[in-house]
């Protein structure tokens, strides 16, 4: 619907009508008509040129198969835009799953005692290996020695090379700086040690400074010495600290494991044992999809022309995980395989009686009587690399005129396989809504009708 201009002729009961779309004819009072012409007809209001009209019916009311490409049996495509996501799970909850999803929230927001513990005694052995190597370890390899070192006082003396005057002057030594002395066996020169070369100054204007500092001992004087026994001591009773750090720690995590303990055990006949054999092995068949998908989001297309052909647009994501046995906590002891499917912000795990859904640390579940399943297909147009195991149905073109055939004006016009996908819906009344497509075709149907 909208507005427009016109230019008309009357005839007595009707009016031809010219346009740039061409021609029509049209009929009625003044102030409102029913116009039909190529596009169909249409029921009109206003005067003085300026009118508003509505489409009654198309001169074609049927689909054409590029209406259909994307189109699928599911609820969200009668909105014009739609987000695919599980509610607040701690919503789904029916009232016979409460017992299960309170103990599975109780038991997950259990606090581990494992790493604080961890922590504690690693901090405490840094602290005694710290402590010993001081006390203990580091001492026993240095001895206190008397250095003598070279000073001056109030001026800068000359240092030659070799001890004459006549020597080259390599350098000066500052007022108040230490110089090691090497010796003073010469009667006028000192000998030392400046800027790492071995050097010499006159007697008459240096100073001679003496101190105890601590120096590393010669490996002979090691061995002599309490370092080996104090090593000795130091490795025993870090062993010995570190055996019982593990003694701790296997103590700490197995009383972690009985505080998350949840045993579930299922008592099954042969029968109904049988039963669960088969409830496996049908969900087993959706690993058989070469790709399975999370549909996320799901908008109307506004002109299908420059979306080739679709009618609506999709996001999806590949699904995180397929699993035939995961359980929702680690501390879970069970009897039984639990199927699970990693969605992108929950997780959803198929007990025998209930499905039971995860997402970050908090559970909700509701038994199969109160969850909704809607399976069909869908013609997916695939942009992406095809599935081997995807079924081709048709071709159709990246922008399409009206008839179907590809839009010359675009040189990208690629032209892009339909594919027929499944589709799986999963919702109830309490919020669950997810959408899967398998590339395989029926790939999740014995689960669904199981």
């Amino acid at each position: 619907m909208g507005w427009f201009f016109r230019k008309s002729k009357n005839f007595g009961l009707f009016t031809i009508n010219l346009s740039k779309s061409g021609l029509s004819l049209s009929t009625g009072v003044t102030g409102a008509r029913i116009n039909a012409g190529k596009r169909g007809v249409y029921v009109s209001f206003g005067k003085n040129g300026i009118y508003y009209k509505k489409k009654l019916f198309s001169k074609n009311s049927t689909l054409s198969n590029s209406d259909e490409i994307n189109n699928n049996e599911f609820s969200y495509d009668s909105y014009n835009s739609h987000t695919i996501k599980t509610e607040d799970v701690k919503a789904i909850s029916d009232n016979d799953s409460i017992d299960l999803i309170s103990e599975l929230n109780y038991k997950i927001a259990v606090r581990s005692w494992f790493y604080p513990v961890l922590w504690l005694i690693i901090f405490f052995l840094m602290f005694y290996i710290f402590k010993n190597l001081h006390k203990d370890i580091i001492p026993a390899l240095f001895e206190n020695k008397q250095i003598t070192y070279i000073t001056v006082k109030d001026i800068e003396l000359n240092v030659r090379y070799l001890p004459s005057r006549k020597s080259n002057i390599i350098g000066t030594l500052k007022p108040d700086s230490l110089y090691l002395m090497i010796n003073e066996n010469d009667p006028l020169w000192y000998k030392i040690y400046y800027d790492s070369t071995e050097a010499f100054v006159n007697k008459n204007f240096a100073n001679i400074l003496q101190r105890e500092e601590p120096v590393l001992v010669t490996p002979e004087k090691i061995k002599s010495s309490n370092f080996e026994l104090n090593k000795s001591k130091f490795w025993k009773s870090i062993a010995l600290m570190c055996t019982i750090a593990i003694i701790i720690l296997i103590i700490v995590a197995n009383l972690d494991y009985k505080r998350k303990l949840l045993i579930l055990e299922y008592s099954l006949d042969e029968f109904t044992q049988q039963l669960h054999t088969q409830f496996v092995s049908s969900f087993s068949q959706i690993l058989d999809s070469k790709k399975v998908w999370q549909i996320l989001h799901s908008s109307k297309v506004s002109n299908y022309k420059y979306s080739a052909g679709a009618n609506s647009e999709i996001i999806r994501k590949p699904i995180k995980k397929l699993s035939l046995n995961e359980y929702p906590i680690s501390s879970l002891t069970t009897n039984i395989n639990i199927p699970h499917i990693g969605f992108s912000d929950c997780d959803y795990y198929f007990f025998p009686e209930r499905l039971v859904i995860k997402r970050g640390k908090e559970f909700g579940g509701l038994l199969y009587k109160n969850l909704k399943i809607i399976s069909g297909t869908v013609n997916f147009i695939e942009s992406e690399t095809v599935p081997e195991d995807a079924s081709i149905i048709s071709q159709t073109w990246k922008y399409l005129n009206k008839d179907g055939s590809p839009d010359k004006r675009f040189q990208d016009n690629i032209e892009l396989p339909v594919c027929k996908y499944s589709s799986y819906e999963f919702s109830s009344v309490n919020g669950i809504n997810e959408i899967l497509y398998t590339s395989k075709v029926d790939a999740f149907n014995d689960f669904f009708y199981f």
